[in-house]
């Protein structure tokens, strides 16, 4: 088996060396030293959660933080105020800081190669920030720009997704010119994915929380340190801003974290399955990451069925539906509406935390991993089918309610 950090760029890979002390002539493994972690871990999480407080503070007197004032009249939107949209940008500080911090410590402060590894997704989040600013950036843009970025990162490490964990037809996408493609489809799927279900507090940046936590444990466990460690600063990083983000509102995820998270959770991901031998399952990471592919897989086939654009925005994700019930129901318990936003996430999280939890488990199986993804995917698609009618049937019952209690009494 060979270990993720053996492939990665020095700056990386420092990550996962085992440092040398001058004052003891032994070696040892940076996961038995929890302090390190620990401190790595804070100083990721502080420095999300303090630009987040500044960015905050500052959108009271730079109004272009808070994006455009029509965006509140957007098909997707579930927020009746303008809210800053920059939160991705403290993820992006949390996870510099702790990389530098990581490379300062191993003797590698200017990041060498590492440093390039780094900047592969600058394209795509200066993309995305001129969007949460404002400016009108077409979804196609958004879309090339994700593709570039991760050719770049492709071309930098030279990993390319080819194990697919379909046996004997994994030889099939061996291939370059069959690898590539393949590999620049699936990070623009999780990337864009994770753009769509940012539309309540605290569920994109959960997910990606979650998804970011199941890879740092399973890196951890097949030796894959510099992924681990990667994932567990993104994490603290995602922890910082939802301070500000669950439950309250206070800062949005934006188009800059929601591409940032699922982007980096993807290279992460494939650089996993593909230098860790078959010690993890391709169907496991699938797992680990499936709200967001099955949104987008389920997103794209409902609009074309429609007749519509790919990209044309819509209320029918299951995030907007579960939330638009809780808005019909909040006719009858106000007291729901206060509360309608954040209560969506709490709603879905168990069937978010379900399928993580299963790769997890079972990340050595392909087998098994495979089953459940298959099992997963009739799950959603069954419940999705099912909301819509159950969304129908709270509203006509409501209406109902409220007629015969508005209905005068005759004497």
């Amino acid at each position: 088996m060979v270990a993720a950090a053996d492939t990665l760029p020095s700056a990386v890979q420092i990550c996962a060396r085992l440092p040398a002390s001058s004052v003891r002539k032994r070696s040892y493994s940076i996961l038995a030293d929890v302090k390190f972690l620990s401190l790595l871990y804070l100083l990721a999480c502080l420095t999300s959660a303090s630009v987040c407080g500044l960015l905050i503070a500052a959108s009271r007197e730079i109004p272009r933080l808070s994006g455009r004032l029509e965006d509140l009249n957007a098909v997707q939107r579930a927020h009746d105020r303008l809210t800053p949209r920059v939160g991705g940008l403290g993820i992006i500080a949390g996870l510099l800081l702790g990389m530098l911090f990581v490379s300062f410590l191993f003797g590698d402060p200017g990041l060498g190669d590492g440093g390039k590894l780094l900047a592969g997704p600058v394209l795509l989040v200066v993309v995305a920030l001129a969007e949460d600013l404002g400016f009108r950036i077409r979804p196609w843009t958004r879309l090339i720009a994700t593709v570039l970025a991760s050719l770049y990162v492709g071309l930098l490490t030279e990993i390319w997704l080819r194990n697919l964990g379909m046996g004997p037809l994994n030889p099939l996408f061996d291939p370059l010119w069959v690898a590539i493609p393949v590999t620049l489809f699936v990070t623009a799927m999780l990337s864009h994915g994770f753009n769509l279900i940012d539309g309540v507090n605290g569920l994109s940046s959960g997910v990606g929380l979650v998804g970011a936590l199941g890879c740092s444990f399973i890196s951890f466990q097949v030796g894959a340190d510099a992924v681990g460690i990667i994932a567990l600063i993104l994490s603290a990083g995602i922890i910082g801003f939802m301070i500000f983000n669950f439950p309250f509102g206070w800062i949005f995820l934006g188009d800059t974290g929601a591409y940032l998270i699922g982007f980096v959770l993807a290279w992460l991901g494939i650089t996993l399955v593909e230098t860790s031998g078959s010690a993890v399952s391709p169907w496991a990471l699938i797992l680990l990451f499936f709200w967001p592919l099955a949104d987008v897989v389920f997103a794209v086939f409902r609009r074309l069925f429609r007749g519509r654009s790919m990209f044309e925005p819509d209320k029918l994700h299951l995030h907007s539906i579960a939330n638009r019930g809780l808005k019909v129901l909040a006719r009858c318990y106000p007291v729901i509406e206060r509360w309608r936003n954040p209560l969506t996430t709490v709603i879905l999280l168990p069937l978010f935390l379900a399928p993580p939890l299963m790769g997890i488990s079972f990340y050595e199986n392909s087998t098994i991993c495979f089953a459940l993804v298959c099992c997963c995917t009739i799950s959603y698609g069954a419940l999705y089918f099912g909301t819509l009618p159950a969304y129908r049937l709270i509203r006509r019952w409501v209406r109902t309610r409220n007629r015969f209690r508005n209905r005068p009494i005759r004497k």
